[in-house]
């Protein structure tokens, strides 16, 4: 063999050995992307297991919560006590009841049952404040439909309203009411609620007082020292309740309280509930983290309040 016929052989054996390489590195890279295809399918198979086992536990507390604030299973039973309930409400706020009828709501749910009752009584615009303030202070699972004021004195007023209760299915205390408090109400005690609500007539407009006059041998009037009331602030009402995966990526549920519709947020949204505000920096499988108004970058995790958010390190916000 001469050296031509040498060279050209040892081209094909180059030529073979480049394309059984080439062949081999297509067959790993074909092999190696379905691998990592199929672990990102089950990592993602496995946060969403993972995100439904978390709603479905915070449901499950939430319905445990319900039953310990329900009205007792037999419903006979939960009438009546339900009914006392009230006139000792109303008895002591100093109102005069007129009667507590009970109502046909036509609610009824595989989950729960509603009673209700029409109520009428009369007496002094505190004592309808602090009935009502007794009422939402109560953490039982019940609420107001509709509720009538009319004065028939310049002292005394007309009442007629009518309440909801809820009998939850599964509950298993046979009698007795619920005694909890409720965190649902802003201020502490119903003499701040008499204080500001009764100071003036609800009935008449509103006119704002002249304004003062300077003192005597000054130039300006004196400014008025007195702090202003604290605002009531939505955001403590307001929870991360879940987080769900939308497409390629997470999707926030916060619930407010004190809304009827929770937010959805994703990553880039702003957020402004009460006097908190700012923008979603990311959404994770179990937090949200944002970025406040303040330039603070907090995280909330799963079930706590806007409010109870740990701050991060500033460099938090791009990572």
């Amino acid at each position: 063999m001469n050296d031509r016929e040498k060279k050209l052989g040892a081209a094909v054996a180059l030529l073979v050995i480049l394309w059984g390489g080439n062949w081999t590195w297509q067959k790993y890279a074909a092999w190696r992307d379905s691998a990592v295809t199929r672990r990102t399918a089950a990592e993602s198979d496995s946060q969403n297991v993972f995100l439904q086992r978390t709603q479905a536990r915070i449901k499950v507390d939430k319905l445990r919560e319900w039953r310990k604030q329900s009205l007792p299973a037999d419903l006979a039973v939960a009438k009546s006590e339900y009914r006392g309930w009230l006139i000792k409400q109303l008895q002591d706020a100093r109102l005069d009841v007129d009667d507590v009828v009970p109502q046909r709501t036509g609610q009824r749910s595989n989950a729960y049952q509603a009673i209700s009752y029409q109520v009428t009584a009369d007496g002094r615009a505190d004592a309808v404040v602090r009935f009502l303030d007794s009422f939402y202070r109560s953490g039982q699972l019940h609420k107001i439909t509709s509720m009538t004021l009319t004065p028939v004195s310049s002292r005394s007023l007309q009442m007629m309203l009518t309440v909801e209760a809820l009998v939850v299915d599964g509950v298993a205390r046979q009698s007795g009411l619920y005694e909890g408090e409720s965190d649902r109400l802003a201020l502490a005690s119903a003499d701040e609620y008499v204080e500001r609500i009764v100071e003036r007539n609800p009935f008449v407009a509103y006119e704002p007082p002249p304004p003062a006059r300077p003192p005597v041998g000054k130039d300006e009037p004196k400014r008025d020292t007195t702090p202003p009331p604290p605002r009531f602030n939505e955001a403590e009402f307001a929870f991360l309740t879940g987080v769900v995966s939308v497409g390629d990526r997470y999707q926030a549920w916060v619930t407010v309280r004190t809304w009827p519709d929770r937010l959805r947020l994703h990553a880039g949204d702003d957020i402004e509930v009460g006097q908190f505000k700012g923008k979603v920096v990311r959404v994770e499988a179990k937090q949200l983290v944002v970025e406040t108004e303040e330039g603070d970058v907090i995280e909330i995790g799963m079930g706590e309040k806007l409010t109870d958010g740990r701050q991060l390190p500033s460099t938090a916000a791009g990572s």
